[in-house]
């Protein structure tokens, strides 16, 4: 086997592997005969199945995965013993032509030429400056709300007298014709929640109470959808060519008013893990570390975010981007739009920054701490 590696410039390189038969001829039978012993065919006794039928029938297929394996173990011990700081993966040299593996005509040398793209030897910059990490604390106006939530997540809907923002209401609506009811309009019955509501049609409905009316515009019922939606969901109609009136009239056939849980032994058990809460107290001291625990998690993203930026805009080096574009269109998913060179070049660039760059007074990798310091601590 013969390897030639060879720098075209400092962020590109070229190796060619040349497998003679010398070399694979013998792994090549050696899997022949591998194959010989599980394959069974009619006609012939398991494991005594002729190596020439094997080959007219698997030869090309166990040749190429014999030559192939070859080369990757090839280039990648190459790369491991030279210490080559390469990019993704080696590709097929762009002019590299597909090897015909034929086992009637073994050839005495196979050839195959790999581009590979090189990381450039750079010491990371940026380290020196501190980071605030925020430790943001938690007020009991949050733990009140959070309490308050976990009350009412817990309870259940009882008979209300009127309309309340977080009930909800069963109606009846009926399409509209001329400040009037449609004849033989559609009709039907469905629950609404007031919080779903367009914030003028829920301040006209707050308040109402059983039988009482609302007019309006279905293209301007719901907080997050037109007439297309109500339709679907308040008129049962599914069929986007049906139109529906233009003014609906709704009318209140029941109301029910969120009531919260109790706070007692069940409440607990069922929001907390099983006897380790029983009280409110024990409650709110739950609540206020679990809170702690989000301001931390987003304290630490912020964190995460600022130094990337910090070593992003100390760091500048050239990448082999041209490489880079093949490999990711190599990889990524044809259907896939790619992303800009650009933005191609930051990932890559931040994927290198903390992973193979070293700290420039020890030369160990440098570590985004907790503290909020970039500064290597080894």
């Amino acid at each position: 086997m013969h390897i030639d590696y060879q720098n075209i410039d400092p962020l590109n390189a070229r190796m060619t592997v040349q497998i003679t038969r010398e070399d694979y001829e013998r792994t090549y039978r050696a899997a022949l005969y591998d194959h010989r012993k599980k394959a069974s065919f009619k006609g012939f006794r398991k494991g005594k199945t002729p190596v020439g039928y094997l080959e007219k029938l698997f030869g090309q297929e166990v040749l190429a995965r014999t030559i192939t394996d070859m080369l990757k173990d090839a280039v990648h011990n190459y790369l491991e013993e030279h210490k080559v700081q390469y990019i993704g993966q080696p590709l097929p040299a762009k002019e590299q032509e597909p090897i015909a593996f034929d086992p009637r005509d073994l050839a005495e040398v196979y050839a195959y030429t790999f581009d590979i793209g090189l990381l450039p030897d750079f010491v990371v910059k940026g380290l020196d400056e501190e980071i605030t990490w925020y430790d943001v604390a938690v007020s009991e106006e949050q733990i009140e709300k959070e309490w308050t939530e976990l009350l009412k997540r817990k309870g259940a809907y009882v008979q209300g007298e009127e309309v309340e923002p977080e009930g909800r209401v069963q109606m009846r609506f009926r399409e509209m014709e001329n400040l009037g009811l449609k004849a033989e309009g559609r009709e039907y019955t469905n629950m609404i929640y007031p919080d779903l509501l367009r914030e003028e049609l829920k301040t006209q409905l707050i308040g109402k109470r059983m039988g009482d009316i609302i007019r309006f515009d279905p293209d301007h019922f719901l907080k997050n959808g037109d007439a297309r939606l109500f339709k679907k969901y308040y008129f049962d109609v599914h069929d986007e060519d049906v139109a529906i009136s233009e003014m609906v009239e709704g009318q209140i056939m029941d109301i029910s008013r969120l009531q919260p849980a109790e706070a007692n032994e069940e409440f607990f058990n069922t929001t907390f893990d099983p006897g380790t809460v029983a009280s409110e107290e024990q409650a709110r001291e739950v609540i206020g570390k679990v809170l702690k625990q989000r301001n931390d998690v987003q304290s630490d993203a912020h964190l995460r975010h600022m130094i990337e930026h910090q070593l992003m805009d100390a760091n500048h080096f050239d990448l082999p981007y041209e490489f880079i574009d093949r490999l990711v269109s190599a990889t990524e998913n044809e259907e896939k739009e790619k992303s800009p060179p650009e933005k191609l070049a930051a990932s890559f660039r931040w994927h290198f920054i903390p992973t193979t760059t070293r700290c420039g007074n020890c030369r160990h990798r440098p570590q985004p701490i907790r503290s909020g310091s970039t500064r290597c601590r080894a």
